[in-house]
């Protein structure tokens, strides 16, 4: 997958671009990469790759993020769902942004980048391998919806209680090590801790 100079005139003024639509695993060339030039699109509001209903047809397997996303100052909203994700870089936490969706990889890992995210306001890391969320998550004050279902080994951090009233939250039952505080909080905000359905909000 690139993008020519030719292509970038086209598609200058663009707000929303996906690849979530038409690149099927049968054509045997997932795609690996974002090209470092979506983030010179100067209106580049939300990017959107992967997808969150189904990982069978569709073949995204990153390698990673461009260290130039930080260019992209109007980027609000990032989808990474099913692309194989298995870490997540310090530089994806970008001031600018307010939702961040990576369900459906194989991460394991929230790092303290996440402090960097202070627009953030939705969060979602279903069905990833998740074990540590950094303690700065507790420091994002306009985060207001998480979901981290199907992630029976997390650990959520103690200072999650500092994000006080929220929205929305998901999460598993029977999470490991949750701390009187954790319950308090998960009951302050009406939380039945369970294991519903995935998160199935589409983009489009």
């Amino acid at each position: 997958m690139s993008i020519s100079e030719d292509d970038i005139e086209e598609i200058y003024g663009i707000k929303a671009l996906s690849a979530q639509t038409g690149f099927n695993t049968a054509i045997g060339c997932p795609i690996t990469y974002v090209p470092d030039e979506v983030f010179t699109l100067p209106d580049l509001e939300c990017l959107y790759f992967g997808d969150p209903r189904s990982a069978d047809f569709f073949s995204v397997e990153l390698k990673g993020i461009p260290e130039n996303i930080q260019q992209a100052k109007k980027l609000k909203s990032l989808h990474l769902q099913y692309c194989g994700l298995t870490e997540l870089p310090r530089h994806i936490f970008t001031p600018w942004l307010e939702e961040l969706k990576i369900g459906g990889n194989n991460i394991k890992i929230i790092p303290d980048g996440i402090e960097n995210a202070t627009s953030l306001r939705m969060l979602t890391a279903w069905m990833n391998d998740l074990e540590y969320v950094s303690e700065k998550i507790g420091t994002l004050r306009h985060l207001k919806r998480i979901d981290f279902i199907s992630n029976p080994n997390l650990r959520l951090p103690r200072s999650i209680v500092n994000l006080g009233k929220m929205e929305e939250i998901y999460i598993d039952k029977n999470l490991p090590d949750l701390t009187p505080g954790q319950r308090a909080w998960l009951k302050e905000n009406n939380v039945s801790i369970h294991d519903d359905e995935l998160d199935d909000e589409f983009p489009f």
